[in-house]
């Protein structure tokens, strides 16, 4: 708890005295009948409560038992439950503590003190996770026999777990209730503790779900800006022209100064003034004016690529969690290679984006992945898999089993985590090719966009060629060219999936584009009919397909960025064969994009009625009643914004604001001011705080044991500005994580930029003879553990140059032209290219 006083002045009943409860408990009672059964039937009442069920009565007995108040004083009465009515005054307000009423009654407790009390002010914290608290609740003192309520003493609208009444003037009184005029979610008062105080009470925390009326808010990335994208606050309750300061608090240096204009702050420029010591530095946002109280914002860096410096890394790392079996947990829930995985969530393809757009980074990070350890771990006599809540879990079993035994494993001493990935990614289906299938009578298939895995491995195989066995590229070349043809991929696919994230519009096209390059290479197979397949299943989108109706585009949800970014893929690769209306399809998609985003989160809108995906779909087909959530779109997002930027050079300021503004929703400048991540927020550098509402442990993929692993995002119910009780349902997923990989696939593509300088440090834009140059490579090396010291940079495809670092995530080499220069940096679609002709 808080605060500790169970006598004196401050807190008049309430402490925390867990720890002389243990001891008390230790002493008097016995170990191993009663201490266990505390924590047994608490997590038990916790779960009964999540089922809507009751506890036994002899289960609530012992309950009652094991956890006696830790302080005396007071006697407790509630309108039911009364077993647990002590736990609201035990010291403990976390949610293995609490009382829980009983459904459907006018629910309510008294407390009636060993001797009259002052009362100030009331402290209530009620919920579960972060959620379901009493909406509406008042404090009464008993007078001549009846229940009068104070003035200051009716909270009429809850909007946090914590919520504090402050009577207008004080009262005493020996008997006090607490009265829920509303109980809360399914009819029930959940009370985790209730604090009185006798004076004034200490400041409440900081609390993401209050709006702090009369006080300046800053919503802010939590972990920090990338300098070289637009950078943006969100100032709710702040009028224009309120001032704002960028500023350390550690030394009050003022970094930038502006105004906030439309509940936004911009303090962009304040890129020109950084050094890279700045990077070191943890900054705040200060407001002030317009009769509001000072605010100051959560703490955050700036940097260039701070975004992908601190998360790249991370993000492989969870690629190696995810793992069915052998990755973070025994389990393989929906029966796919990743936990959670299925024949759309993208695992393979985002692992070769990564890789292709920075490679030197992505084969520079340590590996943790052992291919002879997790065999042996797998076939060991004592390996049990969990199958609790892991439906199709022998399917991954199998197939887990089936590639350490028919697969040839990666080649070398020390393989790095992205090959290992990638390998698995295949090597799994090459063993286990079908996928359970919710859409097609709920069964196992050989699915087309699991097929099309397979383009994106071939595709980079000749640049990674030293790990992967040839035998295993045969069994994939041989796997992909066999079913190609029978699972529809020469074919048009007319059938687009919903809010779920299933069949995206135009999944075909970029694997056909792949393949096509694959065929030129092996001589296998006919280029043309891969290329024409693309072109026809373009050609059909731009005829069937709006991309400024949501449905097609934020409707997607995580897997939005699949077709824009297949699409920008075609006109970059054959833009003589990509059809007429490509670019057009692109260019009012974004400018939809930007329209719906014009308000102060820089947050793209569904439709003018919905923030967030409807609750119902467009079938009418409701979510469970829990609605949709979508933390996977919004980096899906801003992959499209990236890619739709460079086609449209007159939209790519406004683009790449909102690509910037889609993380920086996601890491906190959002209406609850917290990160996406509920259970491994703290795996994200700098962010203070997670999500307060978390799906059960130990349930379905157990992504408690995932870093890096992201789980919601605000809804329609919190804008523009309601930080108030979270509805919507609250659940990682592997394919969220993947639509984060692509998203920093196409960001570090954007970052990455190459220049050549002359011997005085100027650009170059034509060689002349015999021209000795510096080639500057900016490219993200990661923070805090740097990952990389050089790169390698190919020059006309024939030589190269390596880049040695000369300062943070800047690297120089030289070389002498003696021709025309094309220097490149990444490959294929991913590409960074800077092409430099003779004079």
């Amino acid at each position: 708890m808080r605060r500790a006083d169970c006598s004196a002045g401050g807190i008049l009943y309430n402490t925390d005295c867990r720890i002389l409860e243990e001891i008390i408990m230790l002493y008097t009672t016995p170990i191993v009948a009663v201490r266990p059964a505390q924590y047994f039937i608490a997590g038990w009442r916790k779960w009964a409560d999540h089922l809507n069920k009751t506890l036994p009565a002899w289960a609530a007995l012992l309950l009652c038992v094991a956890t006696q108040p830790a302080c005396a004083g007071v006697k407790v009465t509630a309108s039911s439950a009364q077993d647990t009515a002590h736990l609201a005054v035990d010291g403990n307000a976390g949610d293995e503590s609490r009382w829980v009423s009983e459904a459907g009654d006018q629910a309510w407790l008294v407390f009636e003190f060993d001797a009259p009390r002052r009362i100030v002010a009331v402290d209530v914290t009620s919920g579960w996770q972060g959620s379901n608290f009493v909406p509406s609740w008042r404090i009464q003192v008993e007078r001549d026999g009846e229940w009068v309520t104070p003035a200051g003493g009716h909270l009429e609208q809850a909007s946090a777990a914590l919520e504090r009444v402050v009577l207008e003037a004080p009262v005493t009184a020996k008997r006090v209730r607490f009265f829920t005029d509303k109980p809360g979610h399914l009819n029930r008062a959940r009370v985790a503790e209730i604090e009185f105080w006798d004076r004034a009470p200490e400041p409440l925390p900081f609390s993401p779900f209050r709006a702090e009326p009369g006080r300046h808010i800053a919503a802010v990335n939590l972990s920090g800006y990338d300098s070289l994208w637009p950078m943006r606050f969100t100032a709710p309750q702040s009028p224009d022209g309120s001032v704002f300061e960028v500023v350390d608090p550690k030394t009050n240096k003022v970094y930038f100064a502006g105004k906030v204009r439309g509940g936004v702050g911009d303090f962009s420029a304040l890129a020109e003034k950084l050094t890279p010591a700045d990077r070191e530095v943890d900054l705040v946002v200060r407001l002030r004016g317009g009769g509001l109280a000072e605010g100051v914002s959560d703490a955050f860096r700036v940097a260039p690529n701070w975004l992908l410096d601190v998360n790249l890394e991370l993000a492989l790392q969870g690629m190696v969690d995810f793992r069915s079996i052998v990755g973070s947990h025994p389990s393989g829930f929906n029966g796919s290679a990743w936990r959670d995985g299925a024949f759309y969530t993208y695992e393979v393809p985002s692992l070769v984006m990564m890789y292709l757009a920075h490679p030197d980074f992505f084969m520079s990070v340590p590996s943790e992945i052992d291919h002879a350890r997790d065999k042996a771990k797998l076939f060991a006599p004592g390996f049990k898999m969990v199958t609790h809540s892991n439906p199709h879990g022998e399917h991954a079993l199998a197939g887990a089993r089936g590639y350490y035994t028919t697969v040839d494993p990666p080649i070398g001493r020390s393989v790095p985590d992205i090959v290992d990935l990638i390998h698995w990614g295949v090597g799994f289906y090459l063993a286990h090719p079908t996928i359970y299938d919710l859409t097609q009578n709920k069964r196992f298939v050989l699915h087309e966009q699991v097929v099309e895995w397979f383009a994106y491995y071939l595709y980079v195989d000749p640049l990674l060629a030293e790990h992967f066995p040839r035998s295993f590229y045969k069994r994939c070349e041989d796997f992909a060219f066999d079913n190609w043809e029978k699972v529809g991929l020469y074919g048009v696919f007319t059938k687009v999936g919903g809010f779920k994230g299933r069949r995206p519009p135009g999944h075909s096209i970029l694997p056909n584009l792949l393949m096509a390059e694959v065929s030129k290479r092996t001589g296998r197979g006919d280029p043309e009919r891969f290329i024409q397949a693309a072109a026809d299943q373009t050609r059909w989108v731009i005829d069937h397909i709006d991309l400024t109706d949501p449905v097609f585009s934020k409707g997607q949800r995580m897997s939005e960025h699949v077709l824009p970014t297949a699409l920008a893929a075609f006109l970059e690769m054959y833009p003589d064969r990509a059809p007429k209306g490509t670019r057009k399809l692109l260019e009012d998609y974004a400018k939809a994009s930007i329209a719906r985003s014009d308000n102060m989160w820089d947050f793209r809108r569904y439709d003018e009625k919905n923030w967030g995906l409807p609750i119902k779909n467009p079938r009418g087909i409701q979510a469970g009643g829990a609605g949709w959530n979508e933390p996977g779109n919004l980096p899906a997002f801003s992959a499209a914004c990236f890619v739709l930027g460079d086609q449209l050079p007159d939209l790519r300021p406004a683009l790449d604001r909102l690509a910037a503004s889609h993380y920086d929703n996601l890491w906190g400048r959002n209406p609850l001011r917290c990160h996406t991540s509920g259970k491994r927020w703290a795996d994200f550098f700098g962010v203070e705080r997670g999500w307060p509402k978390k799906y059960p442990d130990d349930t379905c993929a157990r992504l408690e044991f995932v870093r890096g692993s992201i789980d919601a995002s605000c809804a329609t119910d919190h804008y523009p500005f309601n930080p108030g009780p979270i509805r919507r349902h609250t659940e990682g997923w592997v394919a969220f994580n993947t639509a984060l990989n692509v998203s920093y696939a196409y960001a570090a593509r954007r970052n990455i930029t190459l220049a050549a300088l002359d011997e005085a440090g100027r650009p170059v834009e034509r060689i002349g003879p015999g021209q000795t140059l510096t080639v500057r490579v900016r490219a993200p090396e990661g923070y805090p553990n740097r990952r990389i010291d050089r790169l390698t940079i190919a020059v006309n495809d024939t030589g190269s140059v390596v880049c040695k670092r000369v300062s943070p995530g800047v690297f120089e080499g030289t070389l002498k032209a003696t021709g025309p220069l094309t220097l490149r940096y990444g490959h294929g679609f991913m590409k960074n290219e800077l092409v430099l002709p003779a004079r």
